[in-house]
């Protein structure tokens, strides 16, 4: 940051030489939030747009949300870096509730890109101050009234095909581990329950399940049982093959970053209230993967 500083205070450095870096710069992964919003005081203007966010959001590209809180906080005029937004985004980008009318007019495809681009900016926000401003409140706030069944929104998040749905959990999952914004880390579990609860995530394949239960159970950092189980949960009801019954519990006895979580998760009531180990246990070819993980693990 030093030399960054250094840098910007040279006179042969003029906005206008840094703004032809700007989308090199959008595409730099991980800048500091001190950097960019150094390079946004220096005058770095770019218009970042709703393709180019849509797309950075849905690979949780770790990288596009700082700009996004560096404009805003130096109250940089929209026109100047979103122009191309649509309202909704913009009211994610900034922090401000997505309102009624925002939510009316949502088609399940604007409804997955907002809800994209707002785990990403709710997920990084605020890095270097106090965490429990009302700006990271609100952004967590605009996820769960877009997930919840009282809202205008829902009427569009209801619709939402399997596809969508398990691209979401993805995306969860991936940035679960990276979260840095405490109000979010604190959210994720409601998140993934009403993620869960939505009518598609029952026609998520049984493999495409048990990848993500295997995923978020090797999530590093903020990893809690609450956070899986809705997750977990999907599978009952359905009939395992034997490969995704001793996945299971390959991941629940196995060594793993989350041995403590796993080992809690093995004694999650599924519906019907037996123990997750229980219910595995029930699956047919259960004698089989038992065997089969155990020769595995030894």
């Amino acid at each position: 940051m030093k030399a960054l500083r250094w840098l910007l205070r040279q006179p042969a450095v003029t906005a206008a030489m840094i703004n032809q870096c700007s989308q090199q710069l959008l595409a730099i992964p991980g800048v500091p939030l001190a950097a960019a919003e150094a390079l946004v005081r220096a005058g770095l203007r770019l218009q970042i747009t709703a393709q180019q966010l849509v797309a950075r959001a849905h690979e949780g590209f770790y990288g596009f949300a700082v700009w996004v809180e560096a404009f805003t906080a130096a109250a940089v005029p929209l026109e100047e870096w979103a122009a191309d937004l649509p309202a909704e985004l913009r009211h994610v980008c900034c922090c401000d509730r997505v309102t009624e009318t925002n939510s009316e007019q949502l088609t399940p495809a604007r409804t997955a890109d907002l809800l994209a681009v707002a785990f990403n900016v709710a997920a990084y926000r605020r890095r270097h101050r106090d965490p429990l401003t009302p700006a990271n409140y609100q952004t967590v706030l605009n996820i769960t009234d877009v997930l919840c069944q009282s809202t205008y929104a829902y009427a569009a998040t209801a619709q939402l095909p399997a596809a969508a749905v398990e691209a979401l959990l993805r995306l969860a999952v991936q940035l679960h581990g990276r979260t840095t914004n405490l109000v979010m880390a604190d959210a994720w579990p409601q998140i993934m329950q009403q993620l869960c609860s939505l009518p598609a995530a029952a026609q998520i394949a049984t493999a495409a399940v048990v990848e993500l239960v295997q995923q978020a159970m090797q999530t590093q950092g903020l990893l809690s049982v609450a956070f899986v189980t809705p997750v977990f949960e999907l599978l009952a009801g359905r009939q395992l093959a034997a490969e995704h019954t001793e996945r299971l519990l390959l991941t629940l006895r196995g060594p793993s970053a989350a041995a403590a979580a796993a080992a809690n998760l093995r004694w999650v009531r599924m519906p019907g209230g037996r123990t997750a180990m229980a219910w595995l246990a029930s699956q047919p070819g259960a004698a089989a993967a038992t065997a089969a993980a155990a020769a595995h693990l030894s």
